[in-house]
């Protein structure tokens, strides 16, 4: 089998980067689903109305509590904005190392496909090579196997011999 261990550093590198993915997708993903509060004015009266992608509603006409609500949800928004710029940035900066250190094959984010079964074709190679912290040999990226990951193999990457075949240039 034609696989090379993650060195210590890449470990190190991996760990740090998939603690910053972990703290900027929850607030990524927050702040793009918690929409805006704007105020409309209409008849002379203010209304506040809360704004999402495909929907708008209004949250009744202008009062101390509404006024409140629009504050503090301003003021987490903002928290979430900085949050996300600040964790972006750092992700940003890690980048070239990953580069360097040969981790730009690896996914974002730990986790993807479960605990106990990893099962996908020859794209979610990297998923694998980040649930084993191994590197796969070029051949394997080039061909299209089956693989699996099973609890009862003490941790060991399986590969199924059947199913696999080399991909011809240009296809998926």
């Amino acid at each position: 089998m034609d696989f090379a261990e993650l060195t210590n550093e890449q470990r190190r590198q991996l760990i740090d980067v998939q603690q910053a993915f972990s703290a900027w997708r929850p607030a990524a993903t927050e702040l793009a689903h918690m929409g805006q509060l704007k105020w409309k004015s209409s008849k002379g009266k203010r209304y506040l109305r809360q704004e999402r992608p495909n929907s708008s509603k209004s949250l009744g006409r202008e009062t101390p509590a509404l006024v409140k609500q629009k504050a503090d949800h301003d003021a987490k928004r903002q928290q979430l904005r900085e949050r996300v710029d600040s964790t972006r940035k750092r992700l940003d900066a890690m980048a070239p190392v990953n580069r360097a250190l040969g981790l730009n094959r690896l996914p974002e984010s730990k986790g993807l496909l479960g605990r106990h079964v990893i099962a996908a074709g020859t794209n979610a190679l990297y998923a694998y090579e980040a649930a084993t912290g191994v590197v796969l040999g070029s051949q394997f990226v080039a061909t299209e196997c089956r693989c699996g990951w099973s609890c009862r193999s003490q941790g060991r990457l399986q590969f199924t011999s059947c199913g696999c075949r080399a991909r011809q240039a240009g296809s998926r």
